[in-house]
């Protein structure tokens, strides 16, 4: 089972509408989504993206980061005008080019920070302070009964994913899944 399953089965089975995409990449995954019943379910499906040059200093260049750290800006703008193809097929996607942390704080800004999305999923930057500050950003934006959840928690390459949600939830209350995916269920209050 792949994520993109997962996130289906969430959608399915607790009849959410309103999800965000936090690491959209190729798009490969809202595709899926959108593409299967879940797509039918959901009213709105936003992908959240800066599509910037990585630092290559960071990145192991042996993983499929370091490889996206070797692109160009040039590159990742095709990218994003690649994924943008999506909009034609799929009119419940918003794809927004920007930092995740500040479409967060713009969407806090509209709502007087109210709750919004069923579902958050989390694919983007998995360096710790970077997962730290998605988490950070998109936890409240969440609804109650509402799930927040992510790629990579035990990925080798990637110990900064598991520290921070570690961290931020307490390892006694996340739910493992097949293909490394973490998941919190927002309590209802």
């Amino acid at each position: 089972m792949q994520r993109a399953d997962i996130i289906i089965d969430f959608i399915i089975k607790n009849n959410f509408k309103k999800m965000v995409e936090v690491g959209v990449w190729k798009g490969e995954t809202a595709r899926y989504i959108l593409a299967s019943e879940a797509g039918t379910i959901l009213d709105e499906y936003w992908g959240i993206d800066p599509y910037k040059t990585l630092n290559p200093c960071r990145e192991n260049v042996e993983t499929e980061y370091g490889k996206m750290a070797l692109k160009t800006q040039g590159e990742w703008d095709q990218m994003y005008k690649k994924t943008c193809k999506l909009l034609l097929f799929f009119p419940k996607l918003r794809l927004l080019k920007l930092p995740s942390f500040k479409v967060a704080s713009m969407i806090k800004s509209c709502l007087a920070n109210s709750p919004y999305f069923d579902l958050v999923f989390i694919d983007a930057d998995h360096y710790y302070e970077d997962v730290k500050i998605d988490l950070e950003a998109w936890y409240s934006l969440v609804k109650g009964g509402g799930i927040i959840c992510g790629h990579d928690y035990e990925a080798r390459w990637h110990p900064g994913v598991k520290k921070a949600v570690d961290e931020f939830f307490g390892e006694k209350n996340i739910e493992l899944y097949p293909d490394q995916v973490w998941v919190v269920n927002k309590k209802k209050e």
